[in-house]
């Protein structure tokens, strides 16, 4: 969005002066072209917990991965050993976290559909309301989030808010002083000014806190790619928009994918936010409020995977990959900044060639024209495997999801670029069942009903001065 191309540009200064962190020279950035998934050892079980945390006897899990080896069109009986049961082991060991039942998970594919789902919940909120953006911007939706959190931190309702310092950075500083004056909580993630810091070892300005979740109460958490922007004040059905491609999108609406969960998969991202709360400067917020009983809510396995920047690759990357390799059907994926290293591509064409159907939506109006160039420098060696590519029309493409085999689904903040897999704060929901699948593959007949599917033929004869600025971007890519 409006802060990516900022913090492209920050990134790039820094490191060409060889001042970002855990970086290096140029000569030293790593490239991923292959990536080893954490295995388990064989025949080992994934674990799932269910109401308070507590793992799930053995014959409730082994009922669990049953129904999920069944939805996912596999016949064994829900073992380890199972595809299904091997999969999620794998995914468990390279997350370290745990599988959760017992969640209802609701599928939310637009801006104001997301906006009117999070305000009803924070207007029931009794307890506690914890917020973390990447962006927050002061007008539109911004405005009206900041009046109904001052509305119930007047009612007695405790209210945390961190903030990205890159992605907020065109946010006054009085729209966060209002909050504070109120008496909400407001953490600043990574100040961009040294002074501000408490101590100078950790400031790190390429690392982004680009997470987005919502917590009401501990009982209701939301995740997504959805910001707390002004870009998503239009629906983003069938309003039409400039054809240019990729170019400027002032009028264009946004889509975007996000989800709320109920059940005991909220306690992971309560988690995940109060680590993220304490470890960058918050005060101590005691869990015993934070950890109400979750009682059983629906079927679907949620395993939340919630990442930092780092040198290697990430979990929730880790993941992707091992589901990618282990798909026996299709595997659909929507994504708004595609330029994954060579190890994805080479696993969502290994998988095309192996029979499996591989859809990719991806953009074709932008707000970041060099990131759609990056990415259109894989379509040759995709389309070459049997990938299907589309580009989306009539709107900013900002989701981030994946549907495989019809039950193993994901959406949350983290983009399939060098800064999500490297640098940035992430995290995704991974949804286990057929309800959702569905769902996201009712959802994606959608887009791609929306899209132009690329044709191999026309492709290899497209213009050589976009060639130019796709080879150019290929070379940049990891600053993107």
């Amino acid at each position: 969005m409006r802060a990516k191309a900022a913090l492209s540009a920050t990134a790039a200064a820094l490191l060409a002066a060889g001042a970002v962190a855990g970086c290096g020279s140029v000569g030293v950035l790593p490239q991923l072209d292959k990536v080893e998934v954490p295995q388990p050892p064989p025949g080992a079980a994934p674990p799932i917990v269910g109401a308070d945390e507590q793992p799930l006897p053995p014959e409730r899990r082994k009922a669990v991965l049953t129904r999920l080896e069944a939805e996912s069109g596999g016949s064994g009986g829900g073992g380890a050993d199972t595809l299904i049961g091997r999969r999620l082991a794998v995914e468990a060991a390279a997350a370290g976290t745990p599988l959760v039942a017992g969640n209802r998970v609701t599928l939310l594919h637009d801006g104001p559909m997301v906006f009117r789902a999070m305000m009803a919940a924070i207007r029931g909120a009794r307890h506690h309301i914890n917020l973390e953006f990447f962006i927050v911007d002061p007008v539109g939706i911004g405005e009206e989030f900041a009046e109904l959190l001052i509305e119930k931190r007047a009612e007695g309702v405790e209210i945390n808010l961190i903030y990205d310092a890159v992605g907020s950075k065109d946010t006054p500083e009085a729209y966060f002083g209002r909050l504070r004056a109120a008496g909400v909580r407001v953490l600043e993630f990574r100040p961009l000014n040294p002074l501000n810091v408490d101590d100078i070892a950790d400031w790190n300005p390429n690392d982004r806190d680009h997470r987005k979740i919502v917590i009401v109460d501990g009982r209701t958490a939301f995740t997504g790619g959805v910001n707390l922007s002004a870009s998503y004040g239009d629906r983003t059905t069938n309003k039409p928009g400039p054809r240019k491609e990729p170019g400027p999108v002032p009028g264009v609406p946004w889509r975007d994918t996000c989800v709320r969960i109920e059940g005991p998969a909220v306690a992971e991202f309560q988690k995940t936010f109060l680590a993220q709360w304490r470890a960058h400067g918050g005060e101590e917020l005691p869990d015993a409020r934070f950890f109400p009983k979750l009682p059983m809510q629906g079927d679907a396995v949620v395993h939340v995977i919630a990442t930092e920047g780092t040198d290697g690759p990430p979990a929730f990357y880790e993941t992707l990959l091992s589901a990618i390799a282990s798909a026996t059907r299709r595997i659909d994926l929507t994504e708004a900044y595609f330029a994954p290293p060579p190890a994805e591509i080479e696993a969502l064409a290994a998988a095309a060639r192996r029979g499996v159907k591989v859809r990719i939506v991806l953009p074709k109006i932008t707000d970041q024209p060099k990131v759609v160039f990056a990415s259109r420098t894989n379509y040759k060696t995709l389309l070459d495997a049997g990938v299907e590519i589309y580009e989306r029309r009539d709107v900013v493409l900002h989701a981030k999801t994946v549907s495989i085999d019809g039950v193993w689904s994901s959406v949350g903040s983290a983009n399939l670029d060098y800064r999500s897999i490297l640098f940035n704060d992430e995290d995704i929901a991974v949804v286990l069942g057929r309800e959702f699948g569905d769902a996201m593959a009712a959802l994606f007949e959608e887009d791609v009903a929306r899209s132009d599917r690329i044709d191999p033929e026309r492709w290899a004869e497209r213009p050589f001065g976009d060639r130019i600025k796709e080879w150019v971007a290929r070379l940049i890519q990891y600053w993107l």
